[in-house]
């Protein structure tokens, strides 16, 4: 059996080389060892990392490449192979790797269960062509959408939204609670529902076990309320009996407001009990005041009877406190509950219809089938040709995807080790930040434990390859000092869980690889107050022009926020005021940045919102600004509807009604050349991405033009173009920031709230009857847990929040690699620059050279600075007063940036050509022999003429009424089109015949029942065959019949004789008062065909 490698890889360690240099070493020793290593990572740009450095690594160890010498020495080193071997083994890998790309098994951790789960679709029952869906909380959006729209008057959801509603309304929330809903809906996405979800539902969908836990609750809180009531009227009534009140006893209203305490809804200990208190509970003599002249009466009162009030209602209150935080907990999201059992089969329910699978639920469905098997036969579909796994940013697993790993894990050990080359996993507890993704640092932290001393290869990166000497001696210090006084602070709600913090930061301490004595730490903390965020403005203003006053360029510039929030804030006022500056971060490239897409979006919801004011502006003035280039500000009219038009496009305002008909896509493509959008150049990557998204929501979805704008408010918007092409300073969250390095680092408002107690909830996981008949119940996370059922869940949280706090300033401070500036707020408690400060008086007994001001003045900055700024290395020359970036270009090949394009979209019009329906095609056949007849319809066109479309609609109408549905369905089958079919014409005709004679109106009006284009048949008397005749109208009143033929051109015998036929024939069934009629539509003449005239036609 093979060990597991662990590597616990603090910041700037050489991680990415450490993997990178294993991955090479298993090819290097087996070239077609590839198709056997799965190497998993979190993010897609990770793994492109790691991909573009395996391959990057193997081609410069092959071409002897200077950058590569560091890898050969290691590789050579640790398989103990000659050069020459391990050069020739590198080139031979990296053929065999570009050859076959798709088995270079370097993914997400996502996609590679996304790839398990395809494998196993025929024994999971899933579809070939299922969708894999990444926007969990659209489709959940979607779902309470649905839900609300069906809702009806007698549903229990509509009972449960109508009071939730009103109990809002008079908390002055707002009566909006849809918002509300779809925020506590995505909770069903959460992997401790997702594990107890079928127990749960099924508990809850019991008849009756609704109401009887809910009562059950009640009864016990209202018990306990009833007896403490009964306490505190005791003992005032014992008072008021003896002829006194509280002001008689010593501590008399410290005491009496104890026993109103007793009655109300904060029991804890905290606002119940003091010194006074205490005493009283313990001494009867501290009732009573020594030189009182009725001190014995007092004394014998307080000895008998009100110490054991007291002593009875605080037994009451300690009971009491717990069950009452607890039932409260519990009921105040009971209904809650509820709800997510009905969104969860919504969701479920719109999955299945559109044949789609939610990309978190695969976790939790290989874990069940998983579990469900002796044998996982997952091996037999993708695991039996693994031999080795690499884990990536370990720290950042969640529960359910270990359980999933650790099977193939353990496979894979089983198998032993070939080379003496180890399964790998590497994680720092320290950096891990994705918890409200379900990442779980404590799976690292027992590591060992899970596997067994014996088995696992605990091995630590602690050399510091990134920062300069100065980082690392303050990052040293500073986190060893801030997680003992964490560990301290946390000692006062979780004891046995502060330890924890202490461990996790036990390996802070790192080696500095750069022996350089530069490199600059700049602290402030400034005052709290109204001025603060345009101070701290004014602050990275400050620290960027200093920077580049000393020739740092900007993209050697980071600032690091905790709050995406704070960006837009600050871009704003660097775009107002400093434009020599430019910000870069992930948010300039979202769609809704672009000037093209904004055109779009705004053309297309004007469209349909014409009244829409604001939207006509924007567009207006995005249109004459950007595209025509018109920058004056005399266009105070936008707002005007009479005059505003002339300012758009008079394709687009004149042809409003034709642009709505269109397709969705030929509509965007359709504005796009109307409004000429091709002229803004550099928005083209832009609109490749919103044209890409479009395509992906109408297959997703249908092409509805409304639908798709409001998931454009609510999701598509916010989607990023990918580029690489970074040219300004870099502002982003501390999050993202995650795996990057920079020279130059500025983390401002470093003063985040560190506990959010609004709409914060977490699972319960209640283990004392009668909560726990359900599994996990959420509940909102503040400090009253701490007196409940749930305290244990309130202090892991707690624990939890505080390691996020102190992970997120870790990974922020390490990101520098030569100067680090951090701006935040002093005497702050409740803040993250709390710990900063209190960490700063130690920092600056223990460095030396520290300045530190402003400490004793609250009045004043808190200054803190430790070293000399350190320059970057890029070279700048400065010629003619103008800044010369000189690089070179990488000799690898595979590490060389790319080249920016600049790729211009144009929009040509497309001729269509018509092509006729097969209805289109009958109908002009069947009458080509009628319009060949008459001689004007002999010159014209061979498409349809207007007379064939009277005579169809005339044999295909009732009355009159019907003949709006049947040209519908004539434009649908392709009868009608062209300029010389407009329906408008076709429609006036039509009135103008139907109106003008009174015989006419009579045919067309309700009194007959018809028989159009009806067939007689008949047998010929001479030859014995069939014969088929087709009057074009047949209507019959009684015993009266009137068959009509409806003709166009001028007349012919042959039309009386046709109709002579008619007669005779339905004459011979029967009928005795049979009349028949030729209507000349075209000269409105009608003429009678009589059966007597017959022998002379």
């Amino acid at each position: 059996m093979s060990l597991l490698t662990v590597y616990k890889a603090s910041a700037g360690s050489g991680k990415t080389f450490t993997l990178a240099v294993e991955y090479i070493k298993f090819l290097i020793r087996n070239p077609w060892s590839y198709r056997n290593i799965l190497a998993v990572t979190f993010t897609n740009k990770a793994t492109d990392e790691m991909k573009t450095r395996i391959l990057g690594q193997l081609y410069g160890i092959s071409h002897s490449l200077p950058d590569s010498e560091a890898y050969l020495e290691k590789i050579v080193k640790e398989t103990g192979m000659e050069r020459d071997a391990v050069k020739k083994s590198a080139s031979l890998a990296l053929t065999l790797l570009i050859h076959n790309y798709d088995y270079f098994h370097v993914q997400t951790i996502d996609t590679f269960f996304q790839s398990v789960l395809r494998n196993l679709a025929k024994e999971l029952d899933l579809s070939a062509n299922l969708r894999i869906e990444l926007n969990d909380k659209k489709i959940e959006t979607q779902a309470v959408d649905t839900m609300i729209e069906e809702l009806d008057g007698n549903s229990s959801l509509f009972s449960w939204l109508l009071r939730f509603t009103m109990e809002n309304i008079d908390d002055n929330k707002g009566w909006d609670v849809v918002r509300a809903v779809r925020k506590f809906g995505l909770k069903i996405f959460d992997d401790e529902y997702k594990k107890e979800s079928s127990v749960l539902n099924s508990r809850l969908s019991e008849k009756g076990f609704y109401d009887k836990y809910t009562r059950q609750l009640y009864l016990m809180k209202a018990e306990l309320k009833d007896a403490l009531e009964k306490v505190r009227n005791d003992f005032f009534s014992l008072l008021a009996d003896k002829g006194l009140d509280s002001s008689d006893i010593k501590g008399g209203k410290t005491i009496a407001n104890y026993f109103n305490k007793l009655t109300g809804d904060n029991l804890s200990d905290k606002n119940c009990l003091n010194k006074t208190i205490l005493e009283c509970l313990e001494d009867s003599g501290k009732w009573v005041k020594k030189n009182d002249p009725r001190h014995d009466f007092l004394d014998r009162l307080v000895s008998e009877h009100l110490i054991a009030i007291m002593r009875k209602g605080e037994e009451l209150r300690k009971k009491a406190k717990e069950i009452i935080s607890s039932v409260d907990a519990t009921l105040q999201n009971m209904k809650n509950l509820l709800l997510l059992n009905d969104i969860e089969k919504k969701v479920r329910e719109m999955n299945s219809e559109a044949n789609r699978f939610l990309l978190s639920d695969t976790q939790h469905l290989l874990h069940m089938m998983i579990n469900d098997s002796d044998t996982p036969f997952i091996f037999e579909k993708i695991g039996t040709h693994l031999k080795y796994i690499m884990i990536d940013e370990f720290q950042d697993t969640s529960t359910v995807q270990w359980q999933n790993f650790l099977v193939l894990l353990h496979e894979c050990m089983s198998h032993g080790a070939e080379y003496d080359v180890n399964n790998l996993i590497v994680g720092d507890i320290k950096q891990s930040i994705y918890r409200w993704r379900s990442g779980d640092w404590q799976i690292l932290e027992n590591i060992e434990n899970t596997f067994g001393k014996t088995a696992t290869d605990i091995r630590s990166l602690s050399s510091n390859y990134r920062s300069s000497r100065n980082i690392v001696v303050f990052n040293n210090l500073f986190f060893n000092i801030a997680a003992k006084l964490e560990a301290e602070r946390e000692k006062n709600v979780a004891p046995q869980l502060a330890e924890k913090i202490k461990n996790a930061y036990n390996d802070v301490e790192q080696k500095i690889m750069k022996q350089d004595s530069s490199g600059l730490v700049r602290i402030r903390l400034m005052p709290a107050g109204e001025q603060y965020s345009e101070t701290t403005i004014k602050e990275i203003e400050k620290t960027i022009d200093e920077l580049l006053s000393r020739g740092v360029r900007q993209n050697n510039i980071a600032i690091l926020l905790r709050s995406n929030r704070n960006i837009p804030v600050i871009a704003d006022y660097f775009n107002e005021n400093r434009p020599d500056i430019s910000l870069v971060s992930d948010e300039a490239f979202r769609l809704d940045h672009s000037v093209a897409i904004n055109i779009l979006i705004a053309a297309l919801r004007l469209l349909y919102t014409p009244d829409d004011a604001v939207t006509k502006a924007c567009l207006i003035k995005f249109y004459q600004h950007y595209i025509l280039e018109n920058r004056a500000d005399d266009m105070g009219q936008l707002l005007d509807p009479h005059v505003s038009d002339r300012f758009l496009p008079e394709e687009f305002t004149g042809k409003v009604e034709e642009l709505k008909k269109l397709p969705l896509y030929d509509l965007a493509e359709k504005i796009f050349s109307i409004f000429s959008i091709d002229r803004l150049t550099g928005d083209s990557a832009y609109v490749c991405g919103f044209f890409d998204c479009l395509s992906a929501y109408i297959g997703d979805m249908s092409a509805d033009v409304l639908g798709f704008l409001r998931d454009w408010d609510e999701n598509i918007h916010s989607n990023k173009i990918q580029t690489d092409d970074v040219d300004g300073i870099q502002i982003m969250s501390i999050h993202a920031s995650k795996g990057l390095e920079f020279d130059n680092v500025i983390v401002p408002f470093c003063d985040w709230r560190l506990e959010m107690f609004t709409d914060s909830y977490i699972w319960g996981h209640p283990t004392k009857k009668p909560y726990d008949e359900l599994p996990i119940i959420p509940v909102r996370y503040s400090p009253g847990l701490s007196d409940s059922v749930y305290a244990a869940d309130y202090r892991n949280e707690h624990m939890q929040i505080t390691m996020d706090n102190l992970n997120l300033l870790y990974v922020a401070f390490t990101r520098a690699g030569k100067n680090l500036f951090v701006i935040g707020k002093r005497d702050v408690s409740t803040t993250r620059s709390a710990l900063i400060q209190n960490c700063l008086g130690e920092l600056s007994k223990e460095l030396a050279g520290v300045t530190l001001r402003g400490i004793e003045d609250k009045e004043c900055d808190i200054e803190f600075e430790y070293g000399e700024f350190m320059k970057s290395k890029s070279a700048t020359v400065l010629a003619d007063d103008e800044t010369v970036i000189i690089e070179s270009e990488p000799e690898n090949v595979f590490l060389r940036k790319g080249g920016q394009k600049d790729v211009n979209i144009v929009s040509n019009e497309i001729p269509v050509v018509f092509r006729q329906s097969n209805k289109s095609k009958d109908f002009i056949k069947e009458n080509s022999d009628e319009s060949m007849e008459d001689d004007l319809q002999s010159r014209t066109p061979s498409y349809v003429k207007t007379g064939n479309v009277l005579h169809l609609v005339f044999s295909n109408i009732h009355t009159a009424n019907d003949i709006d549905s049947v040209l519908d369905r004539f434009e649908s089958e392709g009868i009608l089109y062209g300029e010389n079919l407009d329906r408008k014409e076709i429609q006036r005709k039509l009135n103008e015949c139907l109106t003008s004679n009174e015989m006419v109106a009579d045919w067309f009006s309700g009194r007959w029942s018809l028989y159009n284009e009806c067939s007689i048949l008949s047998i010929d008397k001479i030859t014995g065959a069939l014969e088929t005749r087709r009057p074009d109208r047949v209507m019959r009143d009684g015993d009266e019949i009137v068959v009509v033929d409806f003709k166009f051109g001028k007349m012919h015998d042959s039309y009386k004789k046709q109709v002579a036929e008619y007669l005779k024939l339905i004459g011979g069934m029967g009928y005795t008062d049979v009349k028949g009629y030729i209507w000349l539509v075209n000269r409105n003449k009608i003429i009678e065909v009589k059966i007597d005239n017959i022998n002379g036609i």
